[in-house]
């Protein structure tokens, strides 16, 4: 892989699509199906001894669909309870702005799913982070930005589906909105136990976005790489159940805090520093 994505990347390039594909031998089938898609982004880790060099962070209903039966119900759904994790491949891909791939990378097998919240943290496998390294001129890693104040103007970034005669298309979407204040995102949503962002739109977030960032206005390094600060991963579009909320935010989006996510990636990052000295030790 000689060639390079040259050039400032447009916030469309700051987000990668994710797959996941099953197959189940048991059932007769010999060929990956698609499962689930939607959109991740790539975090650095704190740990710097680690043999992985990026977090790939997304929405757990996409890496383990079976485990969201309020996403994808039984009546709908009804194979999907024979679907296990040893079943399922995942993928993360660089999408053209016409929504086809134009790379992509495979994922290793272990998947890090938090017990409570839609996230997954996945991982490149070394070959594939090299070979990301060797197209990207400038590597889209998102630092997590805790804490934030209202009315800051925020991109909503991932993928909205799109379907397509030659296979299903995932085309690069932004939309642009301002954080709402804490009191009124309490009553939003009241029965939250996780620290969450709400982001008031121009436009309603689709299906695919999941799992995308929430952006703050994009600055540069001095070599003009992207600092992309994210607020938290977008988690679902919502409807206020009151009627004047509903008229002051018809468009809201709510996102899981960098926060929560931090806390899980601390998680994440004793496990795997556990595993490689135990591997180091072998």
């Amino acid at each position: 892989y000689q060639r390079r994505v040259r050039g400032r990347m447009s916030l469309r390039k700051q987000v990668f699509g994710l797959t996941s594909r099953f197959r189940i031998p048991e059932q007769g089938m010999r060929e990956f199906e698609s499962l689930s898609r939607g959109s991740c982004f790539l975090v650095r880790p704190q740990q710097k001894s680690l043999s992985v060099r990026f977090h790939v962070v997304a929405p757990g209903h996409v890496t383990h669909p079976f485990k969201f039966p309020t996403i994808y119900p039984d009546s709908a759904f009804p194979w999907l309870k024979f679907v296990t994790s040893t079943h399922v491949r995942n993928a993360m891909q660089i999408r053209k702005s016409s929504g086809e791939t134009e790379e992509e990378f495979s994922l290793r097998g272990k998947v890090f799913l938090h017990p409570q919240l839609d996230l997954s943290v996945l991982h490149l496998t070394t070959n594939e982070e090299d070979r990301l390294l060797s197209i990207l001129e400038h590597l889209p890693l998102v630092s997590l930005l805790e804490g934030t104040s209202p009315h800051k103007d925020t991109n909503l970034v991932g993928h909205i589906f799109q379907p397509h005669t030659n296979g299903d298309l995932l085309l690069p979407k932004t939309v642009r909105g301002q954080v709402v204040e804490f009191e009124a995102g309490k009553k939003l949503f009241p029965q939250s136990t996780a620290e969450r962002i709400f982001i008031a739109s121009e436009e309603p977030t689709e299906e695919g976005m999941c799992g995308g960032p929430a952006l703050l206005q994009q600055s540069d390094n001095s070599d003009g790489s992207p600092i992309l600060h994210a607020l938290g991963l977008i988690e679902a579009k919502i409807q206020p159940k009151a009627k004047e909320l509903q008229k002051e935010f018809p468009n809201l989006t709510v996102c899981l805090s960098a926060k929560e996510i931090s806390n899980f990636l601390k998680v994440v990052e004793k496990s795997l520093a556990a595993e490689q000295i135990i591997s180091d030790w072998r």
